[in-house]
């Protein structure tokens, strides 16, 4: 065993996964069959550490904490730390252990940080502040903020923690990837650390994502050292600055959430990748302009994926309008339209697909080199007596490529069409 490198040994180590119990136990025994092994297997096992189901949990947690008493240098070893926090923990003395287990990660990565209510009686969002002179919380209120500073943090997410501290983690960075699921559901990555201490009062985005179920907050425009921001009110959050992100996905659920996006689209400077979803047809309107004063000439990628409703007389007319207004003007490469339809819909009418194909034109999307069309078709269910023979995918794809000859004819582009079953 001596003979062979050492980066064999932690090769094969590295494949073995302490979630699994048949390589958990795998690994301890090899930590014991050998001296050169232990540090190793001892890397894999504690690489990740989450404390994220109910009570009763204190006693691994306790466990852990004489773990890296008795043996201090596993502490560097944990890269990520994931804790859902309860009402309990901090009412039996848990938190002041998980607070000396933190202040102990010197070389911690990744922070997941978890508000769960333990009942129905406890409010569904925490207020961080209340931490700060409860002395059953203030050590952990003081290890968080700590750990939140060290250089090696760079991965962050809070769920349902108000007024939590991020300006401790944004003021390090120069740039962020930011994703909000749902309000005060927030992960932000540094992927470009300040050389200092960041002092702008704002935090500069590359990437930024919101929530598929909702959108996640109202943004509004602050002017701060000169520079349009957006930020929430009443939120801890700091205010974001958009005008270099280059790469954005939004869910616009309903016509009044628009505005929101519209406010995002019309900061971003230097957009290349969008992805954006809206709830129907009309909650396209202003895409195209918000476009126009923000990113057009930037832009690359575009992907709208759209739910129609049985109002939505014709579901392609708002996505056509709105491309209108950017035809000439962009430099897209690839677009992708997704359209969620019911069976009973299908198939489209000819002039519906009549107005898509003459939407896409070689003068006006200059740069095109795909389009790629995806129908998303929900099926009756199959004991619906009342339901006449079904159309297949293949006999779908069929009928409207039919209508997309003027798309499927310009020189250069390629033409993808594909029905899939509906989620």
């Amino acid at each position: 065993m001596a003979s062979l490198p050492h980066d064999i040994f932690s090769h094969i180590v590295e494949e073995f996964s302490p979630y699994a119990p048949e390589e958990l136990n795998a690994l301890k025994s090899l930590s014991l069959s050998c001296n050169d092994l232990l540090p190793l297997c001892q890397k894999v096992i504690f690489r990740r550490i989450e404390f994220n189901h109910h009570p009763p949990r204190r006693i691994a947690i306790t466990r852990l904490d004489d773990i890296l008493k008795e043996s201090p240098h596993i502490a560097s070893y944990v890269l990520f730390f994931s804790y859902s926090l309860t009402r309990p923990d901090t009412e039996d003395g848990t938190i002041s252990i998980i607070a000396h287990i933190l202040s102990s990660l010197d070389r911690l990565t990744g922070l997941n940080l978890h508000w769960r209510p333990s009942s129905r009686h406890f409010p569904p969002l925490l207020d961080w502040t209340s931490f700060r002179n409860d002395p059953r919380a203030d050590e952990f209120y003081v290890a968080v903020e700590t750990v939140l500073r060290r250089e090696h943090l760079s991965h962050l997410n809070v769920r349902s923690i108000k007024d939590f501290p991020f300006y401790a983690f944004t003021h390090r960075s120069e740039l962020l990837d930011v994703e909000e699921e749902d309000y005060l559901c927030i992960r932000m990555t540094i992927v470009e650390h300040a050389t200092g201490l960041n002092t702008s009062p704002y935090a500069n985005v590359r990437n930024y994502s919101a929530g598929r179920l909702r959108w996640p907050r109202r943004m509004m425009e602050v002017v701060l050292d000169g520079q349009v921001c957006l930020q929430s009110s009443g939120s801890a959050v700091p205010p974001f600055n958009f005008a270099s992100a280059e790469g954005l996905v939004m869910c616009v659920t309903k016509q009044m959430h628009a505005v929101e996006a519209e406010r995002i689209l019309r900061c971003g400077q230097s957009i290349k990748q969008l992805s954006y979803e809206v709830a129907c047809s009309s909650g396209l309107q202003g895409f195209g302009n918000a476009i126009l004063a923000g990113s057009f000439r930037t832009l690359t990628t575009l992907q709208i994926i759209l739910a129609t409703e049985p109002v939505d007389d014709d579901p392609f007319q708002g996505f056509c309008e709105e491309l209108n207004h950017i035809s000439g003007r962009n430099i897209l490469e690839y677009l992708e339209l997704e359209v969620s339809l019911d069976l009973n819909d299908c198939p489209l009418g000819e002039h519906h697909l009549k107005r898509l194909d003459s939407a896409v034109r070689r003068t006006g999307f200059p740069c095109l080199t795909t389009f790629d069309l995806i129908f998303r078709i929900s099926q009756r269910s199959p004991w619906d007596d009342t339901a006449g023979p079904q159309p297949t995918m293949e006999d779908l794809e069929n009928q409207h490529l039919a209508h997309l000859g003027t798309l499927r004819a310009i020189d250069g582009l390629d033409c993808l069409l594909s029905f899939r079953k509906g989620h």
